[in-house]
């Protein structure tokens, strides 16, 4: 008799237990394990603001028919900007021309770009059995980008960050963790202490909704909660 009520008493605290903790999540249907596709909107926000050295650079690119972006390199060189910036700023519109030839971006008259679809991947169980909050989603300017990330992709994130720093990578390591495409040189060593800030801003700025990042010349960025 004791040793059935003493199961009985383990039942209904591990029943408890489970009960608090999904009490702190939204339930929803069960994904397949292999991921689910949902489709999303890009946020707007307009407090994107264009870095200094690239205000006024917009007026030396030019779209073209296929909706490529093209930098008048000499003609803003002879009106006073930088030869670092014009390079930056010339070397990232061919990475967003990458993604307009492939149908993944368009762009408009107005040097507005926008994504064709967005999608945000759920694919392990975590995400498959609770509700994320937030999106994951990349929004792209001819000065930088957001990149948005869930509750969950944004705890992903700071946790494939963290392990870079501890033995360093590059630009393009940094954004492929992140999920922006291309904005620095891509062979550039990034420092351990860059790579552990961002990690460290992304856990912080996550209040359960997820993040933004901006991120523009030169890899400067700031994280904001979404």
């Amino acid at each position: 008799m004791i040793k059935k009520r003493a199961i009985t008493i383990a039942l209904l605290t591990v029943l408890t237990t489970v009960s608090s903790v999904m009490g702190n999540y939204n339930t929803v249907k069960a994904a397949p394990l292999t991921g689910q596709t949902i489709t999303q909107s890009v946020p707007q926000n307009a407090d994107e603001t264009v870095p200094s050295e690239l205000i006024g650079l917009d007026k030396y690119i030019t779209r073209n028919s296929n909706g490529t972006l093209t930098l008048d390199k000499s003609t803003a060189l002879k009106n006073g900007y930088q030869n670092e910036t014009v390079t930056w700023e010339s070397t990232y519109l061919d990475s967003l021309n990458t993604l307009i030839k492939s149908g993944e971006l368009v762009t408009d008259n107005n040097l507005n770009i926008e994504n064709k679809a967005t999608t945000n991947s759920n694919s392990n169980i975590i995400t498959a059995a609770v509700a994320d909050k937030g999106v994951t989603v990349t929004k792209h300017f001819w000065w930088g980008v957001n990149r948005y990330l869930s509750n969950f992709e944004s705890i992903k994130v700071a946790s494939t960050l963290n392990a870079l720093a501890i033995g360093g990578t590059t630009a393009s390591g940094v954004c492929i963790a992140i999920g922006t495409g291309p904005i620095g040189a891509s062979a550039a060593v990034i420092t351990i202490g860059y790579i552990a800030l961002l990690a460290n801003r992304i856990d912080g700025y996550n209040s359960g909704s997820g993040v933004c990042i901006h991120m523009t010349k030169a890899m400067v960025y700031t994280v904001r909660s979404q």
